[in-house]
C-alpha cells in the first residue's frame, strides 16, 4: 500500500469515526430532549386539566348548595340543626351553614358555630382567611362562590366549600363537602371528561377515585370502573391529586423514541449528504435558506411592533360615555415602517383627566418596547398625584437608566380641570400642538423642554392655557406634518393650520378629514410615518337633573314628565328620539325588573349641544346590549316577542353603555347632535 493510499484510507476511517461518534452523541442527546419535552409537555397539560377539573367539580357542587338553597326556602321547611343534618345527609354533603347578612351564621349542622350564651355565633366576615371571601355574596355582585378543596381553619378537617346568594334573606346558604362527599357528588360530572383528550399525540389522561377505580380513561372505551394500576416504565407519567381526585398525565415512551430516531435518522442521511455534494451548493443553499429566513423574521417582527403598538391604544370611543364635560376622539393611521407613536388619555382625580401624544425615535421592536414602557411610565407616574412638571422629571430619569440604544421619545402632555377649563401642560422635545376656538385657529407656541430619555436630572417646565366651552386643542405626530408628495414638498404647519381652520367638522370627523387632506397632498407617495392625532374638546358643565321613582305606572308618568320638562329646549327630532329610547328602558323596569326603586339622571350640555341620560335600577341583573335584536324582515306575526324596544334604543341612541355596580343596573344613553357627521375615508 502507497503512502498516498494508506494517508487517503485514514482520512476515510477518521471522517467516518467522526461521523459515527456525532450519530452517537446526537442519539443520547434527543434521547435526554425527548424525556426533557416530555415532561415539559406533561407539567403544562396537568395546568389545563387542573382548571379542567376544578370547573367540573365546582358547578356540580355549585348546582348542589342551589338544590340545599331551595329545600331551606320552601314553605315551612325547618332550620333547626336536627333538620339541616338529615338534609346534608339526604343530599350527600358534609355539612350546612345558613348565614344572614351580617355574615353570622344563623343556622347550621354543626351546633358549635351557632349563638350561644357567652358565645357569638360563627361570623364570615370576622374569621378572615377564605372564610372572610365568603362575604362577597352578601357585599358583591356575585350569587355564587367556590372555594378550593383545602383544610378547614376551624377544626383542621378537609372540606371544599361552595356558597351561594339567598335572594329570600339577603345572605347566603353554604355548603361543605369532604373527601368522600366530594368524590361522590362530582365523579359522575368526570365520566368521560378526558376520553378525547391526546398528549404528544398518543398520550392521554386518567382520573381515578382514591380507591383506584377510574373515573376517565382516554385510553380505552367503557372502561370506567376497572381497577387502576399505576402505568410501568413503559410511560413517561406524573400523578396529582385534583379537587381529591388521583389524576395521570403519561406519554408512551415509544412515541418519544420514534421521534428520535427519526430525528437522527435524518441527521445521518444530512451528514452523508453533506459528504458527497460540494461545499458550494451546500453554502448556497444554506446562504438562500438563511436569507428568506430573515426577511421572514423581519417581517414577524414588523408584524409585532405593529400588535404592541396598536393593542397598547385606547380604541373605544367615546371612551367615558357618561362624561359630558369634555369629549376625546384619536386615532392612528400606521405606516409601513412601524414606528413608536402613541397616544393616552385617563383621569388622574376626580375633576382632572390627562391626555398626551407622543412619538418615540427609531423603529420596529425596539421602537415599540420603548413606546410600551414609556406610556406604562407616564400613567404609574400620573395616577400617583403628582404635578404633570413631576410626573416628567420622574419618567425622564427612569427611561434615562440603562437606556444604551439611546432612545428618546418626544411628547406633548396636558391635564385638563374639567369644571374650570384650565389645561396645565409640558412639552417635550413634540410639536406644537393647535387650540381651536370660536374666533379661530392658533398654534400653542411654547419653548419645549429636552425629549424624555436623553439625559437624566432634567426639571421639565410647565405652560397653562384656559379653554372656554366649545374650545379644543389638536395634537399630532410629525407623520402629519412631514409627508411629502411626489416632489418633496412637505404637507407642512401652514397647511394644517389652514385645513384646521377652514373645517366646521369636529371630534372624529375632523381628525378623518385631516388624515384624507394628507393623503390628498402625498398624491400616491408612499406614507412616511405614522400619522397620529387626537383632539379634546371642553364642553363645560353640563345641567344636570335628577329624579327618583317608584317602579309603578305613575312612576312611569311622573319619570317621563320630568324628562319632557328637561329636554323642553332640546330640538324636536332630537327630543323625541330621546323620549321614544327613554320611555322603552323605563317600561322595562316598570314590567320586568323586579326593582323597588329606580332613578333617572339628565346631564345636557350645551357646547356642542348634548344630553345624556343614567337610568339606575336595583333590579335583578339584565344588560340590554347583550339581547339578540328581532329579525326586522320578518312580518310583526312571525317575529319573537320582545327586543324591538331594545333594538329601538341601540339604533337611535349614541353612546350607548351597561353596566352592573353595586346591586344595581346602570344604563347611559344619549345624543350629541352638535357635532358633524365623519367623512368617508
Amino acid at each position: 500500500m502507497t503512502p498516498r493510499r494508506g494517508l487517503n484510507m485514514k482520512l476515510v476511517l477518521s471522517v467516518f469515526a467522526a461521523f459515527l461518534l456525532s450519530m452517537a452523541f446526537t442519539w443520547f442527546l434527543h434521547s435526554r430532549l425527548s424525556e426533557r419535552d416530555a415532561y415539559k409537555l406533561i407539567d403544562r397539560t396537568f395546568e389545563n386539566v387542573k382548571d379542567e377539573i376544578t370547573d367540573c367539580v365546582d358547578e356540580r357542587l355549585v348546582l348542589q348548595c342551589m338544590a340545599v338553597r331551595e329545600r331551606i326556602e320552601e314553605d315551612a321547611y325547618p332550620v333547626d340543626t336536627a333538620s339541616l343534618q338529615a338534609l346534608a345527609k339526604e343530599l350527600h354533603v358534609t355539612e350546612i351553614n345558613v348565614a344572614d347578612t351580617n355574615g353570622d351564621i344563623v343556622a347550621s349542622t354543626l351546633p358549635g358555630y351557632l349563638a350561644a350564651p357567652g358565645k357569638p355565633a360563627f361570623n364570615f366576615k370576622t374569621a378572615g382567611g377564605l372564610a372572610e371571601d365568603m362575604m362577597c355574596l352578601v357585599d358583591g355582585p356575585d350569587t355564587e362562590y367556590c372555594q378550593p378543596y383545602r383544610s378547614n381553619t376551624a377544626n383542621g378537617e378537609w372540606r371544599k366549600f361552595v356558597g351561594v346568594w339567598m335572594p329570600s334573606t339577603g345572605g347566603f346558604v353554604e355548603i361543605g363537602c369532604d373527601g368522600e362527599s366530594l368524590r361522590g357528588l362530582a365523579r359522575s360530572s368526570l365520566m368521560d371528561l378526558f376520553r378525547n383528550w391526546r398528549v404528544g399525540g398518543t398520550g392521554g389522561i386518567v382520573v381515578t377515585t382514591t380507591s383506584g377505580l377510574i373515573l376517565s380513561d382516554y385510553e380505552e372505551p367503557n372502561r370506567e370502573g376497572a381497577h387502576w394500576d399505576d402505568p410501568d416504565g413503559s410511560f413517561y407519567w406524573k400523578r396529582k391529586e385534583i379537587e381529591g381526585f388521583p389524576t395521570y398525565v403519561m406519554i408512551p415512551r415509544d412515541s418519544a423514541a420514534v421521534q428520535r430516531d427519526v430525528l437522527v435518522g435524518a441527521t445521518a442521511v444530512l451528514n452523508g449528504a453533506a459528504l458527497v455534494f460540494v461545499a458550494l451548493l451546500v453554502g448556497f443553499v444554506i446562504s438562500s435558506f438563511v436569507r428568506q429566513q430573515m426577511r421572514e423574521q423581519a417581517a414577524r417582527d414588523l408584524e409585532m411592533a405593529r400588535d404592541i403598538q396598536l393593542s397598547a391604544l385606547p380604541s373605544v370611543f367615546p371612551p367615558f360615555p357618561d362624561e359630558q364635560s369634555f369629549s376625546i376622539w384619536a386615532l392612528m393611521d400606521t405606516a409601513k415602517e412601524v414606528g413608536g407613536d402613541f397616544y393616552d388619555f385617563y383621569f388622574t382625580g376626580q375633576d382632572r383627566v390627562l391626555f398626551l401624544i407622543a412619538d418615540v425615535s427609531g423603529k420596529g421592536v425596539p421602537a415599540a418596547m420603548f413606546m410600551m414602557r414609556a406610556k406604562a411610565l407616564i400613567k404609574s407616574a400620573a395616577q400617583t398625584g403628582k404635578t404633570i412638571a413631576q410626573v416628567f422629571d420622574d419618567v425622564n430619569d427612569a427611561l434615562c437608566e440603562g437606556n444604551s440604544s439611546s432612545t428618546f421619545v418626544t411628547v406633548w402632555a396636558g391635564e385638563l380641570n374639567i369644571h374650570t377649563g384650565r389645561v396645565i401642560y409640558v412639552n417635550a422635545g413634540h410639536n406644537s400642538p393647535v387650540v381651536r376656538r370660536a374666533g379661530g385657529c392658533e398654534f400653542l407656541r411654547s419653548r419645549p423642554s429636552l425629549v424624555l430619555g436623553a439625559m437624566p436630572g432634567i426639571k421639565y417646565m410647565v405652560g397653562e392655557v384656559q379653554l372656554e366651552p366649545g374650545d379644543a386643542i389638536y395634537l399630532y405626530t410629525d407623520g402629519i406634518t412631514e409627508q411629502p408628495n411626489a416632489s418633496g414638498e412637505l404637507y407642512g404647519d401652514p397647511r394644517l393650520l389652514k385645513h384646521l381652520s377652514n373645517s366646521p367638522l369636529r371630534g372624529e370627523a375632523l381628525l378623518k378629514s385631516v388624515l384624507e387632506d394628507v393623503r390628498m397632498h402625498a398624491a400616491g407617495a408612499e406614507q412616511a410615518d405614522d400619522c397620529t392625532q387626537l383632539v379634546i374638546r371642553y364642553r363645560g358643565t353640563p345641567d344636570v337633573f335628577n329624579g327618583e321613582y317608584a317602579p309603578t305606572m305613575d312612576g312611569l308618568a311622573a319619570a317621563s314628565a320630568d324628562l319632557a320638562a328637561a329636554l323642553e329646549s332640546v330640538p324636536g327630532d332630537e327630543r323625541a328620539r330621546l323620549m321614544t329610547a327613554a320611555d322603552e328602558i323605563f317600561s322595562n323596569i316598570v314590567k320586568y325588573s323586579g326593582a323597588t326603586r329606580w332613578t333617572l339622571a339628565v346631564a345636557r350640555s350645551h357646547c356642542p349641544e348634548g344630553v345624556r341620560l343614567t337610568i339606575s335600577d336595583d333590579g335583578k341583573p339584565f344588560d340590554p346590549l347583550s339581547t339578540r335584536d328581532p329579525d326586522t324582515k320578518l312580518c310583526a306575526d312571525d317575529m319573537d316577542a320582545g327586543g324591538l324596544g331594545i333594538l329601538i334604543v341601540k339604533k337611535t341612541m349614541s353612546p350607548v353603555a351597561y353596566k352592573r355596580r353595586n346591586g344595581l343596573n346602570i344604563l347611559t344613553m344619549g345624543k350629541d347632535y352638535g357635532e358633524s357627521p365623519p367623512p368617508a375615508v
